[in-house]
């Protein structure tokens, strides 16, 4: 079994070598000149249909069908091969981001080129966005895949797409939409967490709350030392007034009662008050500015 991993380094090109020959995810190829358009567009129609197949394959250039190093290969231009070259002719005729990865390398005097082609990641089939069309040696027209058509990589071979596949085909595109959305519920929830109070720690602090969901989040913020989400709530306040003054009368406008009760039972949890103790407005005075 072919693992598609998006590796090109030497271990992987001897684990394909070992594989045992062709496959919908490996395909073999003996040399390829750029210079030969015929080349070129054979090249593009193997990569289209590789990366159709989900989650992509190789080409090992420079080997024959089996797997060995072939004598044809002795005399190919290997700087044709370059990621970003084959990337250049590969979206040349499709309107995707289809990317080739290459490597290539020396093993006891013979030269490889390994291409890795991955599929994209939502599943979807990539058509050809135009003619593939070259001609022979005589003049002759050849039509290598036309504007529309999509073909998949199936066995050795590029065959266009059946009816009978599209189930298999859409089931990739099925759970990528279910992973994009588990990442938006996620961030969703993350983003309510945050609302809600600091990741969980302690529920919202904003002015014009009442006064009873007030004293809640003011004594849960003293319980978790949420000292810059008090004094973030502190200055939320003072902006909404024109001068400090104001700010001072409206901040003390808000309590002292919810900061008062809040910071009493706070105290008495932590025993550093009896259950008759009244240090509200002292407690209070300290917190908050007091007009003169």
């Amino acid at each position: 079994m072919i693992v598609v991993d998006g590796r090109t380094d030497r271990e992987k090109l001897f684990e394909l070598l070992k594989s045992g020959g062709e496959c919908s995810e490996l395909d073999f190829k003996e040399t390829l000149d750029f210079s030969k358009k015929i080349d070129e567009l054979d090249f593009v129609k193997d990569a289209v249909s590789m990366c159709n197949r989900y989650p992509g394959g190789y080409i090992v250039i420079g080997v024959d069908d089996d797997g060995n190093p072939s004598a044809r290969a002795e005399d190919t231009n290997w700087t044709q091969f370059d990621g970003a070259v084959l990337t250049d002719k590969i979206r040349k005729y499709v309107q995707a981001p289809l990317t080739a990865i290459s490597q290539l390398h020396e093993v006891d005097g013979h030269t490889y080129c390994l291409v890795c082609l991955l599929s994209l990641e939502d599943g979807l089939l990539v058509p050809f966005s135009k003619l593939g069309q070259t001609v022979d040696g005589k003049g002759r027209q050849i039509v290598v895949f036309r504007e529309g058509e999509i073909v998949r990589r199936d066995g050795a071979q590029n065959r266009p797409i059946e009816y009978t596949q599209w189930a298999e085909i859409l089931k990739q595109h099925d759970a990528c939409v279910r992973k994009d959305e588990s990442k938006r519920m996620d961030t969703l929830v993350d983003n309510i967490i945050a609302v809600l109070g600091e990741k969980g720690k302690t529920p919202p602090l904003v002015y014009g709350m009442d006064e009873e969901a007030l004293v809640h989040s003011l004594e849960a913020c003293f319980e978790q030392k949420e000292n810059e989400k008090l004094s973030r709530f502190i200055f939320q306040v003072a902006a909404e007034f024109h001068d400090d003054a104001d700010a001072i009368n409206g901040l003390a406008g808000i309590g002292p009662m919810p900061l008062a009760i809040a910071t009493t039972r706070y105290l008495r949890r932590r025993r550093m008050l009896s259950t008759t103790a009244t240090p509200q407005l002292m407690i209070v005075r300290r917190i908050l500015p007091q007009k003169a």
